[in-house]
């Protein structure tokens, strides 16, 4: 956690913690999220970590936030079809 304060916006940083919790430190799990959301703030553009938010939260039953990740991801990425079809299928559940 103190390399994300003393590199913000190094995005290797994030996805090595995001691998650490949810492969080895596994009771640490959900704080996924919150390093998502941090690395969302440092870097908001980037496609991978919003991608991971949205899969995240559709993995973890947290429908209405999935479709709203998925949704800014496809307005990064317009008519991405598989963005369209993720949407559409938690749309359904």
């Amino acid at each position: 956690l103190k390399s994300l304060d003393e590199s913000a916006g190094y995005l290797p940083t994030y996805t090595s913690l995001i691998d650490f919790y949810e492969n080895y430190y596994t009771e640490k799990k959900s704080e996924i999220e919150k390093v998502l959301l941090r690395g969302l703030e440092a870097l908001p553009e980037n496609e991978g970590l919003l991608s991971s938010l949205a899969l995240y939260y559709e993995e973890t039953g947290q429908k209405g936030k999935a479709i709203d990740a998925y949704e800014r991801l496809l307005h990064q990425k317009p008519g991405d079809e598989e963005i369209s079809k993720a949407i559409l299928r938690l749309g359904e559940r």
